[in-house]
C-alpha cells in the first residue's frame, strides 16, 4: 500500500510512513530502556513486580518484562526486536532519502541535454530484449506466487488455507485454459493478500497467554482454521515460553504465510500498473529479439499486415543512419534456451501426463486411482496417443482437481466422527478418501506436481485449438486480397517462436533421438530379461515374461526379416499383457479379492502365490508396482515413437538404395559412416594422402597447429579408430561360430546331467561338418537352451517338491533324485537361481552377440557396396610371403592363418593338460 520511494512520495505518504515507523521504533525502544531503568532504581530488581500479578500480566503482554532468573533465548526475544527495528527503520530511511535524490538529479542532467528521443521515440532489438526481459521477470513472479499460494495452502490444511489452495488451483486452471493473468489476477492476488496479513495477524494471537487461557488446542474455531498453538507459556515462569511439539509443517506454516504476503504484495502492484506490462507479452518477440508482424482488421474491414513499428518516423527518411542490429548476448541467449527447452516439454507434455497418471495410481491405491491406471492404459494403446490425450485433458483437470480437494479436506484437522472411515460398512479408505493424520502436507505436495502436468497437457490443447480457429479465420478474411495465410497467420498465431528454437537444442535433440533410436528397443528388451530373472519367489507371471524374451531373442537369431515384421504385434502383446498383470496385481490388493478368487475362480492360497497374487504392505507394494508399470512404460514409448524410425533406420535395402542416389548425385563419398574412403580425382585415395599430408604430431608441437590441421588430425584419427572398429567386427564374425561351439561344450562339461548329453552329441557332430552345419547346430541348441531355462524356472515354484522325486536303491543301499539326475535343482540361499541358469544365459548371449555380429556386417557390406558374402580371412592381401616383412605383416598373417598352420601344436598341448 506505501508507494515506491521517489523524490515526491519521499516528500509525501512515503516518507511520513517511514518516519513514522521510526517513531515507533524510537518509541518502544525509549520505553524498554526507561522500563529496565526504573527496574534497577528500585533495589531489588523489579521488586514490586510478582508473578500472575495483574500489572505483571498486562506489562508482559506488552513487552515489558523482569530480565532476572529467565533463558539467554527468552531475553533476546524480548530485548531484540526493539532495537533492530530502530536501526532497520533508520537505515532505509536514510538510503531511500539518499537514493531518491541521485535518481532525480540524473534525470535532471539527462533532461537538459538535447536529445532526438523527445521527437522520435528509439525502437531497436536492445529495447525488444529489454520488454523480453520485463516479461520473463513478471512470468516468474506469477510463477512464484503460484507455487506460494500452493505452498500456503498445503502446509496445514485448513479453512483459512484453503482460501490459497483453491486462489492456487483457480489461478492454474485458469492459466491451463489459455487465459493469462493479467489484471483480474493482480486484484485476486491484492484481495488474498488482505487475508494472509489477517491470518498472519490471527496466529500471532493465539501464541497470547490470555487467548490461550480462553482457547484450547483441540478448539472446534481452532481446528478448523488452522490456528496451531505453536509456543505456550511455561508454568513455572510465565515469563518464559516453550515450543509445542508438533509437526514441522506447523512452524513453517507462519514462514510461508509471511513469504506469501510479500510475493502477492510485489507481484500485484507490477499486474496492476499497466504501463509496465503493455505490449510486453513474450508472444510479440521472436526468438531473436525482433517483434513479430501482427495482423488485424481496420474499421472498415480491410486485413493489415504490421511489423510492429508503423507508429515510428523511420530515421533513414531523414537521412539518418539505421541503427546496427544488436547481435544477442548472454542473457538473451540463455532466455532463448530456457524459452527452446519450455516449448518441447510443453509439445512432449502428453507423454509425461500419461506417464505421471500411471505414478498417481500406483503411488496411492484407491479405487479412484484406479480409474487413472485404466485411463491411461487405454490412451497408451490408442495409434494416435496424442491425439486422445489432447482431446481427454480438460476431463483429466477436472478429474485431478476432485481429487485434490478430496485430499484436502481429509487432511484437515478433523476428528473420526466429523470425518469417518467407513459409512454403513463400506471402506471409504480403500475408496480413495484417506484421512492423513501425519505431515498431510505431503500427499497434497506431490498430487499438486502431478496435476501440473495435467495443467500443461490442457494449455497446450488449447493453444493448438484456439491456433487452429484464427488460421481458419484469417484463411476466410485474406482469401479475397490474396494473401497466403504463411504470412496472414505468423504474428497472430506465434508459431515462428516455436520454429525458431535455439541450435543448440535441435542438435541435441537429434543426438538423443538418434541415440534413442538405436538402443532404446536393447533397454526394452533387458528390461524385460530382469524382470523375469529377479526376485526372490518364482512366479507364473515372470516366467511368461521371461518366455516373451526368449522368443523375441530367437526370432532374431533365426531370422532378421522375419523378426522385423514380428515386432510391432510381439510389442502389442507385450502391452496388452504387462496391463494385464498390472491390473491383476492392483485389485488383489483391495479388500476380499483373494476371498473372490478362491470361492469363485477355484484357485487356492498357495496357487495364486505361485500365480504372483499377493497381499503386500503399503511400502513394499509402491515397489511391486512401480516394476510392471516402469516397463509398460519404456516399452509403449518404443511402440509408439521409436518402432518406425528403428524399422527404418535397419532397413537394409532401403538404406542401400538412398546411398546409391545420393552417390550419383553428389558423387563418392563416405557411405553411411562406415569409413568407406572416397577416391581423390588426382589417383589414390584420400587416406593415402592424408596420412602423408598430415603426419601425427608430437605434444610439443599440438599447440602450434592451424585449426584445419586440428581438424584434418581429427579426421583421420576418427578414420583409424573406424578401421580397428571393423577389423573387431570381422573378427567376431570369423570366430563366434568356434566360441559358441567351445561354450557348448565347456556347458557341457562343468554342469554334467542327462539333458546336457544331448548338447554334447550336436556339439560332436558340427565339429565333423562345415560352417553351415554349425550355424544350424547353434540355432538348434539356441532354442534347446531356451526350453531348459524356462523348464528350470516353472520348476523353482512351489507346486513341485523336489523331495517327491526321491528315489532309493536297495540294491547298494543309496539314496538319489530324479530330478537331480537331469539337471532340475531347487535355488536357495547358497545356490540361486541366477547362478542354476548362468550357463544358458551365457549360451544365450553369445548366440545373440553372433546374431548382431553377422546382422551388422550384412548391413556394412551393402550400405559401402563390398561383397555380401562372409569372407574367410581379415586381410586378403596378406600371404605366406608377407609373413617375413615386418612385425605388423606377421601379425596379420597369424590373425588369418593361426589357427589354420599351428591348430594340432595348440590341440595337442590341451590334450596333454
Amino acid at each position: 500500500m506505501v508507494r515506491i520511494p521517489t523524490h515526491k512520495t519521499m516528500a509525501g505518504s512515503t516518507g511520513q510512513y517511514l518516519r513514522a515507523v521510526m517513531v515507533l521504533s524510537f518509541l518502544a525502544s525509549i520505553t524498554q530502556l526507561s522500563f529496565q531503568i526504573v527496574l534497577f532504581s528500585m533495589p531489588p530488581y523489579g521488586n514490586f513486580l510478582k508473578e500472575s500479578n495483574t500489572t505483571e500480566t498486562i506489562l508482559r503482554h506488552v513487552g515489558l518484562i523482569r530480565l532476572n532468573g529467565i533463558r539467554v533465548e527468552d531475553g533476546f526475544r524480548y530485548i531484540a526486536p526493539e532495537v533492530l527495528m530502530l536501526i532497520t527503520s533508520i537505515a532505509v530511511y536514510v538510503s531511500c532519502t539518499k537514493l531518491s535524490a541521485e535518481v532525480t538529479h540524473s534525470r535532471a542532467s539527462s533532461a537538459s541535454a538535447p536529445s532526438t528521443a523527445a521527437i522520435l521515440p528509439p525502437v531497436s532489438n536492445a529495447v525488444a530484449y529489454h520488454n523480453r526481459r520485463k516479461a520473463f521477470f513478471i512470468t516468474v513472479g506469477k510463477c512464484l506466487a503460484l507455487a506460494s499460494l500452493c505452498l500456503a495452502g498445503i502446509l496445514r490444511p485448513s479453512a483459512l488455507n484453503g482460501v490459497y489452495f483453491l486462489a492456487f488451483l483457480g489461478g492454474m486452471t485458469w492459466w491451463s485454459c489459455y487465459k493469462e493473468l493479467h489484471r483480474p489476477f493482480g486484484v485476486v492476488l491484492h484481495c488474498i493478500q488482505v487475508v494472509a496479513a489477517l491470518h498472519i495477524m490471527a496466529l500471532f494471537v493465539v501464541q497470547l497467554q490470555w487467548v490461550q487461557d480462553f482457547l484450547t488446542s483441540d478448539c472446534n474455531y481452532c481446528r478448523y482454521l488452522g490456528l496451531t498453538f505453536l509456543m505456550k507459556t511455561n508454568d513455572v515462569d510465565p515469563r518464559m515460553q516453550d515450543f509445542v511439539s508438533t509437526e514441522w509443517a506447523s512452524f513453517v506454516n507462519p514462514v510461508a504465510l509471511l513469504w506469501l504476503y510479500y510475493i502477492l504484495g510485489i507481484e500485484s502492484y507490477y499486474l496492476l500498473r499497466p504501463r509496465l506490462i503493455r505490449n510486453m507479452s513474450p508472444m510479440k518477440y521472436d526468438s531473436t529479439g525482433r517483434r513479430r508482424s501482427t495482423v488485424r482488421q481496420d474499421a472498415h474491414g480491410s486485413v493489415i499486415l504490421s511489423d510492429g513499428y508503423e507508429d515510428v518516423i523511420q530515421l533513414d527518411a531523414l537521412g539518418a543512419a539505421r541503427e546496427e542490429e544488436i547481435h544477442p548476448g548472454i542473457c538473451e541467449q540463455i532466455l532463448d534456451f530456457f524459452t527452446s527447452l519450455f516449448r518441447i516439454i510443453n509439445r512432449s507434455s502428453y507423454i509425461g501426463t500419461n506417464i505421471i497418471m500411471m505414478a498417481w495410481s500406483i503411488t496411492y491405491h484407491s479405487w479412484l486411482t484406479f480409474v487413472l491406471l485404466l485411463w491411461a492404459s487405454i490412451l497408451w494403446i490408442f495409434p494416435n496417443q496424442r491425439h486422445s490425450m489432447m482431446r481427454c485433458s480438460p476431463f483429466l483437470v477436472v478429474y485431478a482437481i476432485f481429487l485434490l480437494l478430496a485430499q484436502y479436506i481429509y487432511g484437515m484437522d478433523l476428528t473420526n466422527d466429523e470425518l469417518p472411515d467407513k459409512v454403513k460398512g463400506v471402506n471409504l479408505r480403500q475408496i480413495g478418501f484417506t484421512r492423513t493424520t501425519k505431515l498431510p502436507c505431503e500427499p497434497l505436495f506431490v498430487k499438486s506436481l502431478y496435476t501440473l502436468f495435467f495443467w500443461i497437457t490442457l494449455r497446450q490443447f488449447m493453444q493448438e485449438r484456439f491456433e487452429r480457429r484464427n488460421t481458419s479465420a484469417l484463411e476466410d478474411m485474406a482469401a479475397p486480397l490474396q494473401i497466403t495465410v504463411g504470412p496472414a497467420t505468423r504474428g497472430f498465431s506465434g508459431t515462428d517462436g516455436a520454429k525458431q528454437s535455439s541450435q543448440a537444442m535441435n542438435w541435441l535433440g537429434d543426438f538423443v533421438n538418434n541415440l534413442l533410436t538405436k538402443f532404446w528397443i536393447w533397454v526394452v528388451a533387458i528390461m524385460l530379461f530382469v524382470i523375469g530373472l529377479s526376485g526372490t519367489r518364482m512366479t507364473v507371471y515372470r516366467i511368461i515374461y521371461m518366455a516373451l524374451f526368449l522368443i523375441f531373442v530367437l526370432v532374431f537369431q533365426l531370422s532378421y526379416q522375419i523378426w522385423r515384421k514380428f515386432m510391432y504385434g510381439f510389442w502389442l502383446t507385450v502391452i496388452i499383457y504387462s496391463m494385464s498383470i498390472l491390473v491383476l496385481i492392483y485389485t488383489y490388493q483391495f479388500d476380499d479379492f483373494p476371498y473372490y478368487w478362491t470361492n469363485y475362480l477355484g484357485i487356492s492360497q498357495e496357487l495364486q502365490k505361485d500365480i504372483g497374487m499377493e497381499i503386500f504392505q503399503t511400502s513394499e507394494l509402491f515397489v511391486k508396482l512401480l516394476t510392471p508399470t516402469f516397463f509398460l512404460v519404456i516399452t509403449v514409448i518404443q511402440m509408439h515413437y521409436f518402432h518406425k524410425d528403428f524399422l527404418a533406420l535397419t532397413d537394409i535395402s532401403c538404406r542401400s538404395e538412398i546411398l546409391k542416389r545420393e552417390s550419383s548425385m553428389y558423387g563418392s563419398s563416405v557411405a553411411g559412416g562406415q569409413g568407406h574412403v572416397s577416391e581423390d580425382p588426382e589417383g589414390g585415395t584420400n587416406e593415402q594422402q592424408k596420412e602423408e599430408s598430415v603426419p601425427m604430431p608430437s605434444l610439443r608441437t599440438l599447440k602450434q597447429l592451424s585449426t584445419k590441421e586440428l581438424q584434418q588430425l581429427a579426421l583421420q584419427f576418427k578414420i583409424q579408430v573406424q578401421k580397428v572398429i571393423d577389423l573387431l567386427w570381422l573378427f567376431l564374425e570369423l570366430h563366434m561360430l568356434k566360441l559358441m561351439l567351445l561354450s557348448i561344450m565347456l556347458l557341457c562339461v562343468f554342469d554334467v546331467c542327462a539333458l546336457h548329453f544331448i548338447f554334447l552329441l550336436l556339439a560332436v557332430v558340427a565339429l565333423s561338418f562345415g560352417s553351415r552345419i554349425h550355424t544350424i547346430v547353434c540355432h538348434v541348441v539356441s532354442v534347446l537352451v531356451s526350453v531348459l531355462l524356462l523348464v528350470k524356472m516353472i520348476y523353482q515354484i512351489n507346486y513341485f517338491v523336489h523331495s517327491n522325486y526321491a528315489v532309493n536303491c536297495t540294491e547298494n543301499d543309496t539314496t538319489g533324485n530324479d530330478a537331480d539326475w537331469l539337471g532340475l535343482y531347487k535355488s536357495h540361499s547358497d545356490h540361486t537361481l541366477p547362478e542354476i541358469l548362468k550357463g544358458y544365459i551365457g549360451l544365450i548371449f553369445l548366440a545373440t552377440l553372433m546374431a548382431v555380429v553377422r546382422v551388422r556386417q550384412l548391413y556394412k557390406r551393402q550400405l559401402s557396396g563390398e561383397l555380401i558374402s562372409r569372407p574367410h580371412i581379415m586381410f586378403q592381401n596378406i600371404q605366406r610371403c608377407h609373413a617375413d616383412r615386418d612385425l605388423r605383416s606377421c601379425f596379420k598373417y597369424l590373425l588369418n592363418y593361426g589357427f589354420y598352420k599351428f591348430g594340432i601344436e595348440v590341440g595337442k598341448v590341451v590334450a596333454l593338460r
